[in-house]
C-alpha cells in the first residue's frame, strides 16, 4: 500500500488563505458566532483572567501610548468637520428630543439647590451685588434725594431766590460735598455687610421660586437658545486653544481617574462577579438580560475580517500552526 505524501507547508496556506477558504469563511462565520452564543459564559470566560485581560486594555501604558493617541486623532479629524457644519445642534436632535429637553428643563430640580447657593453666595456673585447696588444708591442720591437732586431743595431754593443763590449755594455745594465725603465709607461698610445676606437671599429666592413662571420660562429659554446655536460658530467662539485645553484635561482626567486603586479594585470586582453570576448560562442568554440581542451583519462581518484572517494564516507563525494541525501523527 503507497502512503499518501504530506502536504507541504505552502500549499497549507494556499488552501487556508485561498478564494475557496474565503467562502468557507463567509458562509461558516454566523454559524460560529451561534455555536460561541451557545457556549455557557463559564467556559469561555475565566473570572480572574477576564479582569486581567480589561485590566491589561485599561492600564496607563495601554491608555497612554494606544487609546489616547487614538482619541486623539479622532477628536483632530472630528473638529475638521465640525469646524465647517453649518447646522445648527437643533438639527440633530427629533422634535421628540426636543420637546424631552424642554421637559428636563421645566423640572424645577434640574439644577441642584446646593449648587445655586455656592454660585450666588461666592465672593464674585457678592462682588457683581455690590457694584450693583451701590450703582442704584448713587443714582438714588443723584436724581431721587430731595436733598440733592434737581427737582428737591436746590430748585426750591432758585424758586425763593430768582436772583442767585448767593453765598448760600457755596454752602450747599459745600454740604453737599462733605455729605458725599462721609456717604462713600458708610456705604462700603454697608455692603460689606449687606452682601453677605443679599447673596443668600437671592439664592434662597431663586430655590424658593424655581418653579414659578418665570424661571421655568428662563431655563426652556436657555435650551432653545443651545439648541439655536450653529455648530461652525459655536467651535469659532470658543477658538482651537480652549477645545485643546478642554480635550487635554479631559483625557488626563479619564487617564488618571481609571488608574486610581479604588477605580480598579471595583472594576475588577464587577467583572468578576458578572463573570460567576452567569457562569451557567449560554453567553447569548445571559447577554439578552441586559437587552444586548443586536446581531452584526454577518456578510459584511466576513468580508471586513477576512483580510485579517488571512494576514493572520499567512504569516509564518500562522503557517507553522496551520502545519502542527494538519502534520500526519507519528508511529510509536
Amino acid at each position: 500500500m503507497v502512503e499518501s505524501a504530506a502536504p507541504n507547508r505552502s500549499d497549507i496556506v494556499q488552501r487556508a488563505t485561498g478564494p475557496e477558504a474565503q467562502a468557507e469563511w463567509q458562509h461558516n462565520l454566523e454559524k460560529l458566532f451561534d455555536a460561541i452564543f451557545r457556549t455557557p459564559v463559564g467556559e469561555l470566560f475565566n473570572p480572574k483572567q477576564t479582569a486581567d485581560l480589561v485590566e491589561g486594555a485599561l492600564s496607563a501604558d495601554a491608555l497612554q501610548n494606544g487609546a489616547r493617541p487614538a482619541s486623539k486623532l479622532v477628536w483632530i479629524l472630528l473638529l475638521g468637520q465640525l469646524r465647517d457644519d453649518k447646522r445648527r445642534f437643533a438639527d440633530y436632535v427629533s422634535d421628540e428630543q426636543r420637546d424631552a429637553l424642554q421637559d428636563l428643563a421645566a423640572r424645577d430640580d434640574v439644577v441642584p439647590e446646593r449648587l445655586i447657593h455656592e454660585i450666588l453666595e461666592d465672593e464674585a456673585a457678592r462682588e457683581v451685588m455690590a457694584d450693583l447696588v451701590s450703582l442704584a444708591l448713587r443714582e438714588f442720591q443723584d436724581k431721587v434725594n430731595p436733598f440733592f437732586a434737581e427737582w428737591g431743595l436746590p430748585a426750591l431754593l432758585k424758586r425763593l431766590s430768582p436772583f442767585g443763590l448767593g453765598g448760600m449755594g457755596k454752602t450747599f455745594d459745600s454740604l453737599r460735598a462733605e455729605f458725599e465725603k462721609r456717604f462713600e465709607p458708610e456705604m462700603r461698610r454697608f455692603m460689606t455687610t449687606f452682601t453677605g445676606r443679599g447673596a443668600k437671599r437671592v439664592a434662597g429666592y431663586v430655590v424658593d421660586h424655581a418653579g414659578d413662571k418665570a424661571f421655568l420660562a428662563l431655563r426652556k429659554r436657555i435650551v432653545r437658545f443651545l439648541l439655536d446655536q450653529t455648530v461652525a460658530t459655536t467651535l469659532q467662539n470658543a477658538g482651537d486653544p480652549l477645545l485643546d485645553r478642554v480635550y487635554e484635561i479631559a483625557t488626563d482626567i479619564a487617564v488618571y481617574t481609571n488608574d486610581l486603586d479604588s477605580v480598579r479594585a471595583r472594576r475588577r470586582l464587577v467583572v468578576e462577579q458578572l463573570v460567576m453570576l452567569h457562569a451557567s448560562q449560554p453567553l447569548g442568554e445571559a447577554l439578552a438580560q441586559y437587552g444586548i440581542v443586536a446581531r452584526p451583519n454577518f456578510e459584511l462581518l466576513a468580508r471586513v475580517t477576512w483580510p485579517f484572517v488571512r494576514a493572520a494564516l499567512a504569516s509564518p507563525a500562522g503557517a507553522a500552526w496551520l502545519a502542527t494541525l494538519t502534520e500526519m501523527p507519528k508511529e510509536r
